[in-house]
């Protein structure tokens, strides 16, 4: 779901200390909605709850369970960004959890305001991308899926590298067997040789086929054709 435009990220912050609770609360609620939890099993508990924290603040050393497990074992629950607040004798479980992408960032105890702001925000604004895209590329999917013909992209050598279930339907296989692949290898010869003359016969019919070029994302242009299948949007 796409986080509401007007609405303020939610931060989460877990620590076995009161004080810094209170602390880091104090610190980012003037900008973000703040949840607090004393371990990280509450600290779970809340993410089981609340689907839409955004980045999440632990302590390394507390009781029970350490920032670093409780990270890994919160990635499970939630894409929120995370960090790491640790001493400089935790710097081997930092690495580690660095290495293993658990976290974006950590910073020392006692942390200077203004870096871990700076730190929070990035993982807010990332945390808020990422959702911008997951709702394209589903709202793309159910373009593809809802379309009345068929629709494919290529890339550069003619394989397909996404097409919707109608074009899929054509050649007789599942969307995925026809991923990675080109019509020559989807198709029989006499099915591939009527194929490429309908492809011929709507690029020469005026007014009933359609070809434009445009940029492409690597500056090489891109073409869209019609043909007996549907559309192919390839890179030329």
């Amino acid at each position: 779901m796409l986080p509401e435009p007007d609405k303020r990220p939610v931060v989460l912050i877990v620590d076995d200390e009161p004080e810094i609770l209170i602390a880091l609360t104090d610190l980012l609620e003037d900008v973000y909605d703040v949840l607090s939890a004393s371990s990280g099993e509450q600290g779970l508990a809340l993410l089981k709850q609340r689907s839409d924290v955004a980045v999440i603040v632990s302590d390394q050393r507390m009781p029970g369970m350490t920032g670093d497990v409780f990270l890994a074992r919160a990635r499970l629950l939630s894409s929120a960004g995370a960090i790491l607040l640790t001493g400089y004798a935790d710097i081997t479980a930092v690495e580690a959890a660095l290495n293993q992408g658990q976290i974006s960032f950590f910073a020392y105890k006692p942390w200077d305001d203004e870096t871990l702001l700076s730190m929070v925000g990035q993982a807010a604004s990332r945390y808020r991308l990422e959702k911008e895209l997951q709702c394209e590329q589903l709202l793309l999917r159910g373009l593809l899926d809802n379309l009345p013909f068929g629709l494919a992209f290529k890339e550069e050598t003619g394989r397909f590298i996404r097409l919707n279930r109608q074009m899929a339907d054509q050649f007789g296989r599942s969307i995925e067997a026809c991923v990675g692949q080109t019509e020559e290898e989807l198709v029989d010869a006499t099915r591939l040789d009527s194929l490429k003359e309908a492809q011929r016969f709507w690029i020469r019919l005026a007014g009933t086929s359609r070809f434009c070029n445009w940029p492409g994302r690597t500056g090489r242009p891109a073409g869209m054709t019609s043909h007996a299948c549907g559309w192919t949007v390839s890179r030329v």
